[in-house]
């Protein structure tokens, strides 16, 4: 009896292991779209500012 239920507590280790890894892998990657969609919107706003003063202002007096 003794294998019998060593074999069922490697089992359920094992279960709880999977989903532990599971639910860590699952909150890596929602760690990683969120770090990815504040890299977008960081660069967003710096595509839409101007990136230099030539042409900024024109003369029209001259």
């Amino acid at each position: 009896m003794s294998s019998v239920t060593a074999t069922n507590s490697n089992s359920g280790q094992q279960l709880l292991t999977a989903a532990l890894s599971k639910n860590q892998q699952k909150a890596e990657g929602k760690m990683a779209l969120a770090l990815l969609d504040a890299a977008a919107q960081v660069q967003t706003a710096v595509q839409s500012q101007p990136s230099a003063n030539l042409g900024n202002h024109v003369n029209i007096k001259a």
